[in-house]
């Protein structure tokens, strides 16, 4: 299974003809979307693998889309201190509205849909897999390499997110996925799920590797 995203777009405000984000405090006032209630507007990004294909849209036009309704409500501009290939530091400013929408996006089903081994290995590994590319590794055996990771460790990462957008902001308002691994009855704080006792051994155990520096 490939995951892929979809999106569906509900605007009934005007959207700028420019290509630069708005400040975000000149967004819109008000959400355009029925769905959404008070300020911003409300982006349903889904991947699912039994959307028709007709439902889809190709990742440049998704892209494009995104690019124009997070950018209408001042998403996605970063100004950051940098590293070059050659060591010096460098001041970059960017504008991704798209892209910022669909990392979010996608960030927030791998927390509800990967394990925690896996999720904080491919943290890890995306920084140096961006690192590479930034560096012109594209080409190489370990960008194919992980690549295979990814694609194995991304292969329950789908499912929908409702994103809300207002004045340079993004607000996760849920999370939902076939594959999810949340489980309400062992993360509930009334325990039920478990018995708390066992900890007293899991303690004891993970203590075993402190107590000869404390010389105990």
């Amino acid at each position: 299974m490939t995951p892929y995203f979809d999106v569906t777009l509900g605007i009934a405000f005007p959207i700028g003809t420019g290509r630069s984000i708005v400040i975000g405090n000149d967004g819109p006032p008000l959400a355009g979307w029925h769905e959404v209630r008070g300020a911003g507007v409300l982006a349903r990004l889904e991947a699912d693998a039994k959307t028709p294909a007709t439902a889809r849209l190709e990742p440049v036009r998704l892209v494009e889309q995104l690019n124009e309704l997070a950018a209408a409500h001042g998403v996605g501009r970063v100004d950051i201190v940098e590293n070059r290939l050659v060591g010096m530091k460098s001041r970059g400013a960017y504008e991704t509205p798209g892209g910022t929408l669909l990392v979010r996006a996608h960030q927030e089903l791998e927390s509800l849909c990967v394990d925690r081994e896996t999720l904080h290995l491919s943290q890890q590994l995306a920084v140096r897999y961006a690192e590479m590319v930034y560096y012109g590794m594209w080409f190489t055996p370990l960008r194919e390499a992980l690549d295979g990771f990814f694609e194995r460790a991304q292969q329950t990462v789908t499912g929908r997110v409702r994103l809300r957008l207002s004045k340079g902001n993004v607000t996760v308002l849920s999370r939902q996925s076939p594959y999810s691994l949340y489980h309400t009855a062992l993360a509930s704080f009334r325990m039920d799920g478990y018995n708390p006792k066992d900890a007293a051994g899991f303690i004891n155990l993970l203590a075993l590797s402190v107590i000869p520096r404390r010389g105990e």
